[in-house]
């Protein structure tokens, strides 16, 4: 997995403080927020754009046909001139996603990282969009959807699978065996019921402004349920 800086020596980690990425510390979608710029930047059709605003929604209905999303993501960025695309993700970041960087999750990362524990912003987003967020946020990690590219083109497949879902867990569990860690302590951030495998996993879940059917879960199993955006 992408590697953002690591303030600690891996192998002296004993907790780990994980976080979703959107709708957790990102107060929106920042892949839709990506869509959005390339439309209004005139790089995407009308016909691609409300195609990616149907994935966002299916996500959050829990019915995504991954592998479609994630063709569709891997092919708009793609078919950006290669000398322009980080040109373009630095403006994205700067003018489109920057409101919707939250201020409290800043604060709860800085709490973590003074209690000495690694930060990991692990999200389902493709680590091309997700890497600026990681470093904004000063992840010591992050755990995103990584695209396999061979030549500079993007092959379609992931390593070691998309980062979604029960697949978000295998790749945790994916981590922590490449980097041979075994923490003592596991708490992890989210927002929606789609991270449920890794927040039953971890010690300790959170739920940050639950979707209505984490929230329930939440209250049922007395997780502890927070507000980045109050």
């Amino acid at each position: 997995m992408y590697q953002v800086r690591l303030f600690l020596k891996l192998e002296n980690i004993m907790k780990l403080a994980l976080f979703d990425m959107d709708h957790t510390l990102v107060a929106a979608d920042s892949s839709a927020l990506w869509n959005e710029f390339l439309w209004e930047k005139k790089l995407i059709s009308a016909a691609q754009r409300a195609l990616r605003e149907q994935f966002v929604d299916d996500y959050h209905q829990a019915r995504l046909d991954i592998k479609a999303a994630y063709a569709f993501e891997l092919e708009m960025i793609q078919a950006l001139p290669p000398e322009q695309r980080l040109a373009l993700r630095e403006e994205y970041l700067r003018t489109k996603l920057a409101p919707f960087l939250t201020v409290k999750g800043q604060a709860k990362i800085r709490h973590h990282r003074e209690q000495g524990e690694h930060i990991i912003i692990i999200t389902a987003t493709v680590d091309f969009i997700a890497e600026p967020v990681a470093d904004y946020f000063k992840a010591d990690t992050l755990i995103a959807s990584r695209a396999e590219m061979i030549d500079g083109r993007y092959t379609g497949d992931f390593i070691p699978e998309p980062c979604i879902g029960a697949g978000k867990l295998r790749c945790f569990e994916h981590w922590l065996k490449q980097q041979a860690i075994k923490p003592t302590y596991i708490t992890f951030y989210s927002d929606s019921q789609n991270d449920l495998p890794l927040l039953y996993h971890a010690d300790k879940a959170i739920a940050v402004d639950p979707d209505p059917v984490l929230k329930k879960i939440a209250e049922e199993k007395n997780w502890e349920i927070v507000s980045f955006r109050e």
